[in-house]
């Protein structure tokens, strides 16, 4: 057994066994120091609510990145595709691997690549206030992903009452929940969007009002933020999981305006459920029907989790009910989707989360500690992958797009030939990726048609484009010519020639023969740009989006980018062209120049937590810069950072980090002693159009008495 399998179910256990009436454990006040200093935040005490005020928060706990306003799509999903909420249950959260820095890390862990096809992520860890890591947030609002933290009470002491308190609003016009002010004022100076409302105690009953409960979620959901009623608490003041929308919840799901189901549901309650909402002015868009992935699992302490289907439910069938709701118009909340990386190891974790999402095999081999042989070798899972029955969203919004192939970990090699390499994290990082849907094959492991493939890469991050070619159509198509498409980005942005997409690439490899590049779909129709052979190093084509010549019945969209490969094929071509960035962004542009300044060392914290930043500001230029909106211009905008998605720190002429801050914080003993002796320091801002910014070398050197 792995420790985190260990560890599962004796935290499930344990979180169980405090009643009301005993105390809470103590909390760990440095181990709250030592994780703020990752950028996390979190609250485990209505005390700690009290005192939390918002200039105490620090940058480095902030998310940068406003949430992309998400196109709406061309052409409907059908009926038989689900909106998406994953509620992140894993291990108990706050890994180092996801702290605001990155850092060395030993494996790749969840980072969840299929973004596009999810409304919401909700982060859920056993804390009183669960506050979404920043490189969380930052990620998913590149993809236009709604970041939810936790609210929870459980079995614990906590004086749950207190969310039923209210006080003098300062207007005179009433009063207003302390508690849900305090959440909102969270949400709003830590940059994420709502909260996952989750209460599974009762209330005491001479202060058990169920009026007052509507009252504070809607108050909460007043302020803006997205709230959704986890179905534990009824109406009745007991802990009654429905599992579904029934009397005893639906006012406080309507006062949220979302609600999210436990996962122990049969078709019956789905169907029940989407005809009871329909009834009672609840959209069945906001129902999301909760899927425990561990219910797959054959081990465990404690009743048998049980999910739909109820015969082997979860894991590599999570898709299986996924499609079941999408097929009654209802939606799916995912318990746990980083089960793959709990309950595997390394590269098998991460081939099983494929299998989940997109129907790949599962490797031959599948070591875990479930006891039976094959039991998530299913045969459900291949026809049954969570992207084939979820909604796809556009990439991008209307008038911006930008991707830079980055992922959340990189590989790096020390020595241009060495075996050994670096896994580094940089979770706030990931980019918008494209799906690379997996190909044919016939039964000898051949692909059965003519295919261009995308691989991605992680050092430097780039999309390379193959050509593959099958046995069978290089015998007998041998001089026949054709066009092979590789889709990677669904879109839905305007085509009025206001638009520029300007990619990067370079060639691989030389073929009079072949024809290659980018392709665009606008209103239905291709355009086609051709990647020159002659280029074979770094270059950039500027391309203005516009309508097709001629009539057109609607105002022209661009709908798709992609590769695409035109000539008559007859070997596999490991490589034809590289893709290192597009941006997709207005033309007329209105911000900068900037200028980077002000960089100094500064000390923070006290005894042993006391630390040295970097720290700088920056300046426009040109007094046009406008902050009016986190969107302004089509362009996104941070409230703490500007015009600048992030900062590349340099020291003599390395990168040292890359933060979402205007501050760095230097904690790695081997850079302090670098700084000790004098360095030069220069700071890199990239726009969220990937324009860059360099500051000017400054020398820093640590002073000898501090």
């Amino acid at each position: 057994m792995t420790w985190k399998s260990i560890l599962r179910p004796i935290r499930d256990h344990v979180r169980h066994i405090w009643s009301p009436e005993e105390n809470l454990p103590p909390i760990d006040f440095s181990r709250q120091r030592k994780d703020s200093l990752k950028g996390f935040a979190y609250l485990e005490s209505f005390e700690q609510i009290d005192s939390w005020r918002p200039e105490d928060v620090d940058p480095i706990q902030r998310a940068n990145t406003p949430i992309l306003p998400r196109a709406s799509s061309d052409s409907a999903d059908g009926p038989c595709k689900a909106k998406l909420m994953l509620c992140h249950d894993y291990g108990g959260n706050y890994h180092d691997y996801e702290a605001t820095q990155g850092g060395i890390v030993s494996e790749q862990d969840y980072s969840c690549e299929y973004l596009l096809y999810v409304d919401f992520f909700v982060y859920f860890s056993h804390k009183l206030v669960c506050i979404p890591p920043p490189t969380w947030t930052n990620t998913l609002h590149r993809n236009g992903v709604k970041s939810l933290g936790t609210f929870m009470i459980e079995h614990g002491g906590h004086p749950i009452e207190r969310m039923l308190e209210t006080e003098n609003d300062g207007t005179g016009e009433g009063s207003s929940y302390y508690i849900a002010k305090k959440l909102s004022q969270m949400a709003k100076i830590y940059g994420f969007d709502g909260w996952l409302i989750n209460i599974e105690r009762h209330f005491p009953k001479n202060k058990w009002d169920p009026r007052k409960l509507v009252g504070f979620l809607s108050q909460l959901r007043s302020q803006g933020e997205t709230v959704i009623w986890y179905d534990a608490l009824t109406v009745t003041n007991k802990v009654d999981y429905q599992n579904g929308i029934t009397l005893q919840n639906l006012s406080l799901a309507r006062a949220a305006g979302e609600c999210l189901t436990n996962y122990h549901w049969q078709e019956s309650d789905v169907l029940d459920s989407r005809l009871f909402v329909e009834q009672n002015q609840l959209g069945p868009d906001h129902v999301f029907f909760g899927i425990d992935v561990w219910a797959q699992n054959k081990k465990f302490h404690g009743p048998k989790r049980i999910t739909y289907p109820e015969k082997d439910g979860g894991g590599t069938n999570t898709g299986v009910a996924v499609a079941k709701l999408g097929e009654i118009g209802l939606s799916a909340g995912i318990f746990a989707p980083a089960w793959a990386f709990e309950h595997f190891h390394g590269q098998i974790a991460s081939s099983v989360d494929r299998s989940m999402w997109q129907g790949d095999r599962l490797p031959k081999t599948l070591a875990c500690d479930c006891g039976v042989d094959n039991q998530h070798d299913t045969a459900s899972y291949i026809n049954y992958p969570i992207t084939k029955y979820a909604r796809e969203h556009p990439a991008g919004s209307e008038t911006y797009f930008y991707t830079d192939f980055n992922r959340a970990f990189r590989v790096y090699s020390k020595g241009n030939i060495s075996s050994e390499q670096t896994l580094y994290s940089q979770l706030g990082a990931q980019a918008i990726l494209p799906y690379l849907r997996r190909q044919t094959f016939d039964n000898d492991g051949h692909f059965q048609l003519n295919n261009l493939r995308g691989e991605l890469s992680d050092h430097p991050p780039k999309l390379t484009i193959a050509l593959w070619i099958s046995p069978t159509s290089a015998r007998h198509n041998r001089y026949s010519e054709e066009i092979l498409y590789l889709p990677l980005f669904k879109l839905s942005m305007v085509a009025d020639g206001c638009l520029e997409a300007r990619i990067t690439s370079r060639m691989l490899s030389i073929d009079a023969q072949n024809e290659v590049g980018i392709y665009m779909r606008v209103s239905n129709q291709y355009q086609y740009y051709r990647i020159s052979t002659m280029d074979m190093e770094t270059s950039c084509i500027a391309i203005t989006v516009r309508e097709p010549k001629g009539p057109i019945q609607e105002p022209g969209r661009l709908q798709e980018l992609g590769a695409y490969c035109k000539g008559s094929f007859k070997s596999d071509c490991g490589g034809l062209f590289e893709v290192t960035e597009i941006s997709i962004s207005p033309k007329a542009k209105i911000t900068g120049p900037y200028r980077i300044n002000g960089i100094r060392l500064e000390i923070r914290g006290h005894n042993e937590h006391r630390h040295h930043r970097l720290v700088y500001t920056y300046e426009g230029l040109n007094g046009k810069e406008s902050n009016h909106g986190s969107f302004p211009n089509g362009l996104p905008f941070s409230p703490t950072t500007g015009p600048f998605a992030y900062f590349l720190v340099e020291i003599d002429g390395i990168t040292s980090g890359r933060v979402y801050a205007m501050e760095f914080v230097i904690e790695d003993v081997n850079l302090l002693k670098q700084i000790s002796t004098g360095c030069h320091v220069r700071i890199i801002g990239i726009e969220f159009d990937g324009s860059r910014w360099e500051s000017e070398e400054c020398h820093i050197q640590l002073k000898t008495k501090t």
